[in-house]
């Protein structure tokens, strides 16, 4: 086996781990941002229920396709980097600001540095 057969063997397995992790990483985001809606009264309409989320990510989906296109390329395209900047923050945000219990989190915190 080549060197560049080797190279192109570890790149494909690359590949397949990072869409492997982007697809849970969506699908895992998606679900909570879904829930998240839910609970703050879009729980009775579930097209606007499924529709909140995926604007988040429609922005990541379309700031990394024209990343992509940018790389093929070869030059840089701030409005890809913008756009996929601001689905990332607003699903991170969204999500973090989605999750419940924090404040017992950083009780349990405390009380695990006392033993």
């Amino acid at each position: 086996m080549t060197k560049q057969s080797v190279e192109r063997y570890a790149l494909i397995a690359a590949g397949t781990v990072i869409v492997a992790l982007t697809a849970g990483a969506f699908w895992l985001s998606y679900a909570h941002l879904a829930e998240v809606a839910g609970q703050h009264g879009i729980n009775s309409s579930p097209a606007r229920r499924w529709a909140w989320p995926a604007t988040l990510d429609a922005f990541i989906v379309a700031g990394e396709l024209l990343m992509l296109r940018a790389g093929l390329r070869r030059v840089t395209d701030g409005w890809a980097i913008a756009l996929t900047a601001t689905g990332s923050v607003g699903s991170i945000a969204l999500n973090v600001a989605g999750v419940s219990g924090t404040a017992n989190a950083s009780a349990l915190a405390t009380n695990v540095r006392r033993v």
